[in-house]
């Protein structure tokens, strides 16, 4: 393996600290290997407005991280990207789908959990989800074929008549989600976080001000963040409208 690849996405996690979390395990990976690239691809760059935008950047979340030499944000777009990848990392990106269908290796971050919000819990049959530990020890999963069929192949049924049928199924046979469960990378994972969290072994990202004043200095700093707790939203916002303007001049 030569190549990992983070495609990145602008409102999962939503939180700093858990982006944060998840930016400093793929440098602890590059660290782990440094004979392999990573590759972080977000969706867009700082400042650029899009239909998603991201709230917590990464070049803005790692700016006081220093990085190792074969960890690089890459904003080339994803097909682009593929064609030199050989591991496909996301929390839920529908880049994953692409990824298997290049052919090219995937996991998805199981570390924080399985949940709606992630948007992970469709891919819990996928065979994909690892954790962060389970990466660096190349312990990368292969795709169950029933789910890539799912996916890719045809069908004889309706999608809604698909769920029906499944959840007749599990209706009938009693199958539920075991105490195995319990002792499973994932949840070993999330109970490991949660511990250090607790005990302020993860460092907490700093806030909007701190992340002002350190870009744009003292004053400046503190009298934008001033500005954006005193003057009404239905102000602010032409003024930002005049900013991106005037950085699109620039270019």
């Amino acid at each position: 393996m030569q190549t990992l690849l983070f495609a990145d996405q602008p409102t999962v996690p939503d939180t700093a600290a858990d982006r944060l979390y998840v930016y400093r395990r793929l440098a602890a990976y590059a660290r782990r290997h440094p004979d392999r690239r990573v590759l972080l691809k977000p969706r867009h760059r700082q400042g650029e407005d899009t239909f998603h935008r991201m709230h917590h950047h990464p070049e803005e979340l790692l700016s006081d991280d220093e990085l190792p030499a074969n960890f690089r944000v890459d904003y080339r777009p994803i097909p682009e990207l593929l064609r030199e990848t050989d591991l496909l990392v996301t929390m839920s990106s529908t880049a994953c789908l692409e990824a298997v269908d290049h052919g090219v290796r995937v996991a998805l971050v199981l570390d924080l959990g399985v949940h709606e919000r992630y948007g992970n819990h469709v891919f819990l049959d996928s065979g994909l989800l690892r954790t962060f530990d389970q990466l660096e020890s190349d312990d990368i999963g292969e795709p169950s074929a029933a789910w890539v069929d799912s996916w890719f192949g045809g069908r004889s049924v309706t999608p809604a008549q698909a769920v029906v049928d499944r959840v007749e199924k599990l209706l009938a046979t009693g199958e539920r989600p075991s105490l195995a469960a319990m002792t499973s990378p994932y949840q070993q994972g999330a109970l490991e976080l949660h511990r250090a969290r607790l005990s302020g072994d993860v460092p907490e990202p700093p806030g909007p001000w701190a992340r002002r004043r350190k870009r744009h200095g003292v004053v400046k700093g503190t009298a934008l963040q001033l500005g954006i707790w005193l003057v009404p939203p239905a102000a602010l916002k032409p003024l930002k409208k005049w900013r991106n303007q005037r950085r699109i001049k620039k270019l």
